[in-house]
């Protein structure tokens, strides 16, 4: 009897033993560096973002978060590479939806499911557009769109991915205009955007964000926006639904860790996130490079991310694009 006691005893100390450790970690986390992989070529919007986090989380928990552009297969190398990292929390990574559940529907010798992560954050949406030259002959939308109806595959659309809300969209107008375009894949919004600057595509189909540099330079003009309004930073800029086509279409962007990934560790960086949306100086950053916060944690992130998955599956079982 003092035997299973004393048996007792000893386990209930080292249970104390170890919620005294998760709690000391968790007060000590980040101890060291924290890596962030970005799944899409440096200088593009995913890259962006990750860069202006990557700073604000170093200023709030004191260690620096190193970006690691792993790009390639659409993001299917960065986010096969992040899936089968060890869940120390000292690696996390970026989120982009819809294009992430796209790569696994699609495809089922993907090698990674939205299970084999851990949501952390989402921090933007950003609309879509569809943007030509500056010195483009197309002034507007409707002209684009006459044109394409008289010249089937003529005009050139660059997009970031097959599956991408870039890729999707046009391929939606394509049915809802009764047009062809010839549609080019790019691994990345950046190299999309260099083909469009340097006259080698008719147009780009991105995210507003991407383009606002190169409108304020002058070098882009953006046609429609897909958002159900005009935007106040683009007052300017009619929606698709002015001109008679109801695309409404955005990108998420997140962060999201391995399987496994702490509790404790997560919810360190959730609040540190949490501090960093309140930042005056952060949201004049994100209002400067016109990315639209959209701040959601945790497991509602996760939730939200489940809903994206679901309905992306039911487009495909009603209409495959490959």
């Amino acid at each position: 009897m003092k035997i299973k006691k004393s048996f007792l005893i000893l386990v209930c100390f080292f249970c104390i033993l170890l919620l005294l450790n998760l709690c000391v970690n968790a007060e000590s986390y980040p101890e060291k560096n924290v890596k962030m992989i970005v799944t899409w070529s440096a200088g593009g919007s995913t890259d962006v973002m990750a860069r202006v986090i990557a700073e604000e989380l170093q200023e709030v928990l004191g260690v620096k978060f190193l970006v690691e552009n792993r790009e390639g297969a659409g993001g299917e190398i960065g986010w096969v590479h992040l899936a089968n990292t060890k869940p120390d929390g000292y690696t996390i990574g970026n989120m982009n939806m819809p294009y992430f559940v796209t790569k696994y529907i699609q495809r089922e010798e993907c090698q990674f499911r939205l299970d084999d992560f851990t949501s952390i954050a989402n921090i933007v949406r950003d609309p879509g557009a569809l943007a030509v030259r500056a010195d483009s002959d197309f002034k507007n939308l409707e002209e684009f769109m006459n044109y394409a109806k008289e010249n089937p595959y003529v005009l050139t659309v660059t997009y970031e991915g097959v599956g991408s809300s870039d890729w999707m969209v046009m391929k939606s107008l394509e049915g809802d205009a009764g047009i062809s375009l010839t549609l080019v894949n790019f691994e990345g919004d950046a190299p999309a955007r260099a083909a469009l600057l340097g006259g080698h595509v008719t147009a780009c189909s991105g995210n507003i964000s991407e383009f606002y540099p190169f409108i304020e330079a002058g070098k882009m003009r953006v046609l429609g926006i897909m958002s159900k309004e005009r935007l106040p930073a683009f007052p300017d800029i009619p929606t698709f639904r002015e001109n008679g086509f109801d695309i409404l279409s955005s990108t998420s962007r997140g962060l999201i860790a391995p399987k496994g990934f702490p509790e404790e560790y997560r919810k360190v960086l959730i609040e540190a996130l949490e501090e960093i949306m309140k930042k005056p100086e952060f949201i004049k950053k994100m209002d400067d490079i016109k990315m639209a916060l959209d701040f959601v944690s945790g497991d509602e992130y996760g939730e939200d991310m489940k809903r994206t998955e679901d309905f992306i599956k039911k487009v495909w079982e009603k209409n495959p694009w490959m």
